[in-house]
């Protein structure tokens, strides 16, 4: 069984999305259709029938459209850190399955270099702590909105804030 792990940010998948080789619409003749051009039974198909026609409809939407969804990267906490401060970001991390990321080292300072898998949100390695996806541009965005530009290394990690806000005391 699968475990669906989702952006932080938008909520969108963290893996590659599947497009259908042809759209829903093309492959049911109008006459056997409803007024959408879906079949009356699409919901209880053949579930042996082609995987070509699971996915998301190719007249909407393309590969490049949902390409950036395949990788994201993890907000993760440190534990064993020595710094002030524990979080972190991975590098690119593609998603495996079971809530486990395969990870790509940063240059965080905070990052653990002891393992290059991390697990999102359920722990099953008492280890580790957890980790949140974020795809990149859903970082760069909310980087844009908290500090202004959409440099996430303006980011602070542990604080929710931009690292040139000062708050008064």
């Amino acid at each position: 069984m699968a475990v669906d792990v989702l952006c932080a940010v938008c909520g969108g998948p963290t893996v590659q999305v599947q497009i259908a080789k042809k759209s829903p619409k093309v492959r049911v003749p109008r006459n056997e259709s409803n007024s959408e051009g879906l079949s009356p039974h699409s919901e209880d198909s053949n579930p042996d029938s082609d995987e070509d026609e699971w996915g998301y409809d190719p007249q909407i939407v393309n590969e490049e459209d949902v390409e950036w969804t395949g990788s994201c990267i993890l907000l993760g906490y440190n534990k064993r850190s020595t710094a002030i401060d524990k979080m972190y970001l991975t590098g690119r991390s593609t998603y495996q399955d079971f809530g486990h990321f395969n990870v790509d080292p940063s240059e965080d300072p905070n990052f653990p270099e002891d393992d290059p898998h991390s697990q999102c949100f359920v722990i099953c390695d008492a280890t580790q702590t957890s980790c949140y996806p974020i795809h990149q541009p859903c970082l760069q965005l909310l980087a844009k909105v908290l500090c202004r530009d959409a440099n996430i290394e303006n980011l602070d990690k542990d604080h929710s804030l931009p690292r040139h806000v000062q708050l008064a005391r």
